[in-house]
């Protein structure tokens, strides 16, 4: 299955890549005065890398929402054979409503990111794989045993 997205992913790229799609101004990269975030020109280093540094802490606050908040809220809060909660009913509350505020409003602007310019796409990509390598690894998968074993 894997191989069938990798697959997918080179055809998709290459349709795009005949259609023209990667001479457009999207596919820029760094400051120039074609990147425009929420109508801010982006146009000198010390406004792109305000914006780099805030696409990194966002994405990296992302993962670990997914990776330690959410399993958490999945295993306590919403599993029906759970009685006792770790922590009272108002804060668990307060956390799951956290999350979903936090999940909502990250959204809007991660959306509005990722379609500004196509590095910080980028980032947000090479960022998650970096930290789930480096998380996924040794904290989901140590221990486990398959036959392919990662090492």
């Amino acid at each position: 299955m894997v191989n069938l997205l990798l697959g997918w992913l080179v055809i998709y790229l290459l349709l795009f890549w005949a259609l023209g799609v990667f001479e457009n101004t999207y596919f820029l990269l760094g400051p120039n005065e074609s990147f425009r975030f929420l109508g801010v020109q982006v146009d000198t280093w010390s406004k792109y890398a305000g914006v780099m540094i805030f696409q990194v802490i966002s994405v990296a606050m992302e993962i670990c929402t997914g990776d330690i908040v959410w399993p958490w809220i999945i295993t306590n809060v919403q599993d029906d054979t759970k009685t006792m909660l770790p922590y009272s009913r108002v804060k668990s509350w307060y956390i799951v409503q956290a999350v979903f505020f936090y999940g909502d409003v990250r959204q809007i602007f991660s959306i509005f990111l990722s379609l500004s310019q196509v590095d910080l796409a980028l980032v947000a990509i090479v960022e998650s794989q970096v930290i789930t390598y480096f998380w996924t690894k040794p904290h989901w998968l140590a221990g486990k045993t398959g036959p392919d074993t990662i090492h």
